[in-house]
């Protein structure tokens, strides 16, 4: 949702208001939410010796050379960094080869960008739920198709002329998208300890937001400039969603090779 809107609401702020006052405007509405997050409570710790904080160095040691997270993690990373280089270079892309105005060009965006990630992200944990009941990270498959089914989507919108057909594409490209990640997560509760968790998703976020949603953009812009295409520096985005639906449904096979067999079962049940 906050993507959508974030989008859709700055198109047009940079037309009444200019580009770079939008970013004043972004960064001033996070600080508003620093008194909301320090009013939250800490919650209470099991003093049990199961829970007890281990060394953050050796956590972080074993989870990085544990194969299932890695290959976990670099999937998600690609995949990220496909969505959100698409996702921030799109509308510059429908004003700069469709000739949308940039007002216009947020507004389709945001729509399309709330919309899929609303019911993508919904469908994705769903359908998760479905996949997962059939075997030990069995969502992975489920993730795998979505990324599948994101290329065409996005091929569309950069190939097509048509007005609806770049709708349909652009609407759906980020339902696709957005379903891909609720396998991810779900995943990673089964195969790390409770105790481990947070530090788990610690570097999960590190791999998303840290290096796949700062590349993703990055890499399509660069590749735009050495080009001189937009379109060629947006279709990288295509072939990095196959490598993430193959790497998705790589590390389903990797999960349930390399998980002990009773604790995949006490998971699943």
């Amino acid at each position: 949702m906050g993507g959508g809107l974030g989008v859709g609401l700055g198109g047009y702020l940079a037309e009444t208001l200019g580009w770079r006052t939008v970013f004043f405007i972004y960064g001033a509405v996070g600080l508003l939410l620093v008194p909301l997050l320090l009013s939250i409570p800490e919650a209470r710790r099991d003093p049990s010796d199961e829970n007890r904080p281990e060394p953050p160095g050796r956590v972080i040691r074993e989870l990085l050379s544990d194969r299932r997270l890695l290959s976990l993690w670099v999937a998600g990373c690609i995949m990220i960094g496909a969505g959100f280089g698409y996702g921030a270079w799109v509308p510059s892309f429908l004003v700069r080869t469709r000739g949308f105005e940039v007002a216009v060009a947020g507004y389709l965006f945001g729509v399309a960008a709330l919309t899929g990630g609303v019911a993508g992200s919904l469908l994705g944990g769903v359908l998760a739920d479905r996949f997962r009941r059939r075997r030990l990270a069995g969502e992975l498959d489920l993730s795998a198709v979505a990324a599948l089914l994101a290329m065409p989507l996005v091929a569309l919108v950069l190939a097509s002329t048509s007005l609806p057909l770049l709708v349909v594409g652009g609407v759906l490209g980020p339902v696709a998208i957005y379903a891909f990640f609720p396998p991810l997560q779900t995943v990673l509760t089964e195969i790390v300890p409770q105790r481990r968790l947070g530090m788990a998703y610690a570097i999960n976020i590190l791999f998303m937001a840290g290096i796949g949603q700062a590349l993703g953009p990055f890499v399509v812009g660069r590749v735009s400039d050495a080009t001189g295409s937009l379109v060629t520096g947006l279709a990288i985005t295509v072939v990095a969603m196959g490598v993430a639906s193959a790497l998705a449904l790589a590390t389903g096979h990797v999960v349930r090779r390399e998980t002990p067999r009773r604790s995949a079962r006490e998971r699943l049940e």
